[in-house]
């Protein structure tokens, strides 16, 4: 799981290694945004062939098809009738690739923190309700135990 997991979370976050291509050069970007939308999709492809079949989604399910929608995001790339626009192109073209850099950084960071606890918070909880469980098996156990014990002691 943890293998799957790791690798996913390389194949996106390689993604953000598009902007360090300048932004006129369009072409550059989606080919390599492409190259990894299709990684990440053949990934999953092979990690679900080992996987026995079920019929609901995982958590690795999810995760992987939620950073597949993520790459895909950085598919939109910006139009060359934008470079004609502006007096500046240049400049004003790498101010809003910057932002948009540390917007969908920010995202990123913050989409895997959540998916990391989501990940340790729903075992933990489902491992306490198990250890509720048990005790009060063994308590309702050790009382028909211990009641049985005490009645069968008063017949001999």
């Amino acid at each position: 799981m943890w293998n799957a997991y790791f690798l996913i979370f390389l194949i996106t976050s390689a993604a953000l290694s598009t902007f360090s291509i300048p932004p006129s050069n369009s072409h550059g970007r989606l080919q390599i945004t492409c190259t990894l939308l299709l990684t990440s999709v053949t990934f999953r492809w092979v990690v679900n062939k080992s996987l026995p079949t079920i019929s609901y989604l995982t958590a690795l399910d999810i995760y992987a098809i939620a950073s597949i929608v993520a790459l895909s995001s950085y598919l939109t790339p910006i139009a060359t009738n934008a470079l004609h626009l502006s007096l500046y192109p240049e400049y004003s073209l790498c101010r809003l690739d910057r932002y948009g850099f540390y917007v969908l950084s920010f995202a990123f960071c913050l989409y895997q923190i959540l998916i990391l606890l989501w990940t340790f918070w729903t075992p933990y909880k489902r491992r306490r309700v198990m250890q509720r469980k048990d005790e009060k098996n063994r308590e309702d156990f050790i009382s028909k135990f211990g009641q049985s014990e005490s009645s069968s002691g008063k017949v001999n």
